[in-house]
C-alpha cells in the first residue's frame, strides 16, 4: 500500500509538471499545422454545454444549436454519463477541462504502475514504464480526445484486474470490477478504443489461461469456466454502459456509418510504412515550406499519428526483442501484440487490411488508432528491460547514491524528451485569450430572433490562404484566435448561437439524411475557385434559407443578389477580415404550409438541388398525406417556447395544413397537437412536419428517446446488482476467514 501511495504521489507530480502551463497560465494546446483541434473546438464547448445542461437540471440529450439539431449525448464524445465528467462539470469550464486532463492521465499512470507491479517488476521500473505509457505516443497525441484517453486508462485498469484474476483464479470479484471499468469506459470513453482493447484483453485472457494452467496448484478450470468469465465481464460492462451504448447504437444505425465506411476511408487514414521512422524522429515526415502539399500533409490527421516514445524508451523496447526467449511469456505476448497492432495500422498497404472492411471494424475511421496497443506494448517491454538493468546495476555494487543518480538521470531525460516533443506537437497558448468572446458574437446575439441560424464557411480555406500567401504570420497564434470569429465547428455552443453546420466537419457520428444536405452547403456549396473568388451555388442559398439561416460568416468577399454585407471585422495581423453577410428573404424556422406532396427521397433531393418549389406552399414527404387546405390559405406560426428538448408553438390557420419545422428529423422526437400525440412526417428529406387542423392550436415537440431511458434503467439495475454481488462475495469470504481462524484457535 505504501508503494501505491508513492506511485500516486509521483504520478501527480509528473502530471502537474507535464501540464504545468495548462494548470498555471492557464494555457490551452492547439495544433499549429491546423490552427485548431478537438480539444479547443469539441471538448471545451461540449463540456460547457454539459455544465449548462446540468445546472438547468437536465442531461444534454439534444443540442438544437448544432447542425439544425443533433443527438449530442448519443454521439458520445461529450461523456455526459461518465461520473468524473459529471462531477467536474460543476466547475468553470476551463477548470473542468484541466481537472479532466489531470484525472485521465493520473488514472492511466496509476493503472499502468499497478499492472507492472502485478507482473512483478520493481518499483522504479514500474514507475518508469507507467511514465512511458502515460506521456508517449498515443497518450500524448490524444490529449485532444478525452474519450480515447479515458478508455485507454480504463483498459489498462481492466488488464491489471485480469492479471490479478489469472494469478489467483478464485473469486469472481476481479471480473465484476473489470466489467465495471468496461462499463465506465462505455459511458465516458470512445467505442473504437474500447473495441480494439477488448480484442487485446480477450487474447491475453485466453493465452495466459492456458499458459499458466499447468503451474497452478488449484484444480484445473474448464473451458466453460473461462467462457463464463468472459461472458460475465461483457454482460456487466455492457449493462453498466447501456445508458450510453443503446443511444449510440441507435445513432449509428441512423448515421452515415450504418453500413460501414468505404474502403477509401481506410486507405486514407492508415499509418504509412514510411512513417516508421517517426518512432525515432517524430517530426521527420513533416514537410517544410508553404506549399499546398505541405499544408495537406502536415495537417490532420498527421498529429494523431504521433507515436514517439522517446529515444530511451524505444531503445529499451527494441532491445527486449533480442531477449524474448529469456524474458518469459509476458514479453513474448507484448512483442506479438506490438507487431500485430502495427501491421494492422498499415491498413490496405498489406493484405491484412481487409479486416477493416469487415463489420464491426468497418464502422471506425482512422485504423491507425490501433497503434495505442503498439505504444502500450512497447512501453511494457521497455519497463521489463529497465527492470533487468536496474537489477544489474544494484548487483554490481554501485553505491546507493550513484545508483539513484544514474537511474534518476535516465528517468528525467526520458520524461523531458517526451515533454518537449509533446509541446512541439501541441503548443500552448493563453487560454484566456483563446476563449475570449469573439467580436462577431455580440453582433449576432443582438440581431438573431426567432431561433434564426448562422452558417459558416470551411475553416480550412481561411487557414490555407494564410499558409500559402502570408506564411510570415503563420506561427503567430493570434491568427487562429482571430479566426474564432468564424465560430468553427462547435464553438457556437459557448455563446448560444444556433448554427446549421458542425457535425459534417467534426461529428463522430452524423445523421444520415441531414449530413447529405449539410455536406452540400458546407463542402460543395461555397466553391473557392481561387484565392479571391468564391462561387455560391443556388442549392447553397436555397437549402440555407429553408434551414432558417440569416447570417453567413466568411473570410472572402461575396457578391450575390440574395446576400448583403452586414458587418466586417478587420485584424491587426494583416490577415483577411471576417465578413458577416445577411440572407435576403430567408424562410422562418417554422411555417404553416397548405399542402404536402409525396415523393421519393431521390426526387426530394432533386427538388432541393434544382430549387424548383416554394417551401411556403408545399412540403415534400415520403408517405401518403391525405391532408391539406383547399382553396385560399392564410396561417401563422409562432414560437412560445424553444429549448433543446422541448418546443412549444402556437398556430392559427384558415384551413388544414402542415407545420414545417426546420429541425433535424430523428427518432425519439414526439409531437403533440393540443395534447394529443400525432405522427411526425419526414419533411423535405431531413426535417419535420406535422399535420395541423384549421383554427388555433398548440403544437409541442418533445425529445423522449426510448433508447436512452431504457439504457439508463439497465445501467442502474446492473450497477445495483454488481454492487450487491461484490459486497455479498466479500462478506461470505470474510465469514469463511473468521470461521477458519476460529477453528484454528
Amino acid at each position: 500500500m505504501r508503494q501505491t501511495f508513492l506511485a500516486i504521489g509521483i504520478g501527480v507530480a509528473l502530471v502537474v509538471a507535464f501540464f504545468w502551463g495548462n494548470l498555471v497560465t492557464p494555457a490551452v494546446n492547439y495544433t499549429p499545422t491546423v490552427g485548431t483541434n478537438d480539444l479547443t473546438d469539441l471538448n471545451y464547448p461540449f463540456r460547457s454545454f454539459l455544465s449548462e445542461s446540468l445546472k438547468r437540471g437536465e442531461l444534454p440529450l439534444w443540442s438544437s444549436a448544432i447542425s439544425s439539431g443533433y443527438p449530442i449525448l448519443a454521439e458520445g464524445q461529450i461523456g455526459a454519463l461518465y461520473p468524473l465528467n459529471i462531477a467536474f462539470a460543476w466547475f468553470p469550464t476551463l477548470t473542468s477541462i484541466n481537472l479532466t486532463i489531470v484525472s485521465m492521465y493520473l488514472i492511466l499512470f496509476l493503472f499502468s504502475f499497478l499492472y507492472l507491479r502485478k507482473i512483478r517488476l520493481g518499483i522504479f521500473s514500474s514507475i518508469f514504464g507507467a511514465m512511458l505509457v502515460t506521456f508517449s505516443g498515443f497518450g500524448a497525441n490524444e490529449l485532444m480526445h478525452f474519450g480515447m484517453n479515458i478508455s485507454y486508462g480504463l483498459f489498462v485498469g481492466q488488464l491489471w484486474l485480469l492479471e490479478h484474476y489469472l494469478q489467483r483464479r478464485g473469486s469472481i470479484v476481479p471480473i465484476l470490477l473489470m466489467g465495471s471499468l468496461l462499463g465506465l469506459s462505455v459511458l465516458g470513453g470512445h467505442p473504437q478504443i474500447i473495441f480494439y482493447s477488448l480484442f487485446f484483453l480477450i487474447a491475453y485472457w485466453l493465452v495466459f489461461w492456458f499458459v499458466r494452467r499447468e503451474g497452478t496448484t488449484k484444480k484445473r478450470m474448464s473451458f466453460l469456466t473461462l467462457l463464463a468469465g468472459i461472458v460475465l465481464f461483457g454482460v456487466v460492462g455492457l449493462g453498466i454502459g447501456a445508458g450510453q451504448f443503446l443511444p449510440q447504437l441507435e445513432f449509428t444505425l441512423n448515421s452515415t456509418r450504418a453500413s460501414g465506411l468505404q474502403s477509401e476511408a481506410i486507405s486514407r487514414f492508415q499509418f504509412p510504412v514510411s512513417d516508421l521512422v517517426t518512432f525515432l524522429l517524430p517530426f521527420s515526415k513533416y514537410l517544410t515550406g508553404n506549399s499546398y502539399s505541405a499544408l495537406v500533409s502536415n495537417g490532420w490527421p498527421r498529429d494523431e499519428q504521433y507515436v514517439y516514445m522517446g529515444v530511451v524508451g524505444l531503445g529499451l523496447a527494441l532491445s527486449s526483442l533480442f531477449q524474448l526467449r529469456k524474458s518469459g511469456p509476458n514479453a513474448v505476448f507484448f512483442a506479438a501484440a506490438a507487431g500485430a497492432a502495427l501491421l494492422l495500422s498499415f491498413g490496405t498497404q498489406f493484405t491484412t487490411g481487409f479486416i477493416f472492411q469487415l463489420p464491426p471494424f468497418s464502422f471506425f475511421r482512422l485504423p491507425f488508432r490501433i497503434l495505442f496497443l503498439t505504444n502500450f506494448s512497447l512501453a511494457i517491454l521497455a519497463a521489463m528491460v529497465m527492470d533487468r538493468l536496474s537489477l544489474r546495476v544494484s548487483k554490481r555494487g554501485f553505491k546507493n547514491i550513484l545508483q539513484i543518480l544514474f537511474l534518476g538521470a535516465v528517468f528525467c531525460i526520458s520524461f523531458l524528451d517526451l515533454n518537449i516533443n509533446a509541446k512541439k506537437l501541441y503548443p500552448e497558448v493563453d487560454a484566456r485569450q483563446w476563449y475570449a468572446q469573439p467580436q462577431v458574437v455580440s453582433f449576432l446575439s443582438d440581431r438573431l430572433r426567432n431561433q434564426e441560424r448562422v452558417v459558416s464557411q470551411q475553416y480550412f480555406y481561411a487557414t490555407a490562404k494564410i499558409f500559402l500567401e502570408q506564411y510570415q504570420i503563420w506561427n503567430n497564434p493570434n491568427i487562429f484566435i482571430n479566426l474564432r470569429n468564424l465560430l468553427p465547428v462547435f464553438n457556437n455552443l459557448l455563446y448560444q448561437i444556433p448554427m446549421n453546420v458542425g457535425a459534417a466537419n467534426s461529428g463522430g457520428l452524423k445523421i444520415d439524411r441531414y449530413n447529405e444536405l449539410e455536406s452540400e452547403i458546407f463542402f460543395r456549396g461555397m466553391e473557392f475557385t481561387d484565392a479571391e473568388t468564391v462561387k455560391i451555388s443556388d442549392s447553397f442559398m436555397f437549402i440555407n434559407r429553408i434551414m432558417g439561416v440569416r447570417f453567413l460568416l466568411t473570410t472572402s468577399p461575396i457578391e450575390h443578389f440574395l446576400l448583403q454585407k452586414a458587418y466586417e471585422i478587420p485584424f491587426e495581423t494583416g490577415q483577411d477580415s471576417v465578413y458577416v453577410y445577411e440572407f435576403f428573404d430567408y424562410f422562418p424556422r417554422i411555417m404553416m404550409v397548405p399542402r404536402a406532396e409525396k415523393a421519393t427521397p431521390k426526387g426530394i433531393v432533386e427538388h432541393l438541388m434544382k430549387v424548383d418549389f416554394d417551401p411556403k406552399q408545399v412540403v415534400y414527404v415520403e408517405e401518403d398525406a391525405d391532408w391539406g387546405a383547399e382553396g385560399g390559405y392564410a396561417a401563422t406560426a409562432d414560437f412560445d417556447r424553444y429549448t433543446d428538448q422541448e418546443i412549444e408553438i402556437s398556430t392559427q390557420a384558415s384551413g388544414n395544413g402542415f407545420l414545417f419545422l426546420s429541425d433535424t428529423y430523428y427518432p425519439g422526437w414526439k409531437a403533440y397537437v393540443d395534447g394529443q400525440e400525432t405522427r411526425i412526417l419526414l419533411a423535405d428529406y431531413a426535417f419535420r412536419a406535422v399535420p395541423v387542423p384549421e383554427g388555433k392550436h398548440s403544437v409541442v415537440f418533445r425529445y423522449e428517446p426510448r433508447s436512452f431511458w431504457w439504457g439508463v434503467r439497465i445501467t442502474l439495475i446492473t450497477v445495483g446488482l454488481t454492487l450487491v454481488a461484490i459486497v455479498g462475495i466479500l462478506l461470505v469470504k470474510s465469514k469463511k476467514q473468521q470461521r477458519t481462524r476460529g477453528n484454528r484457535s
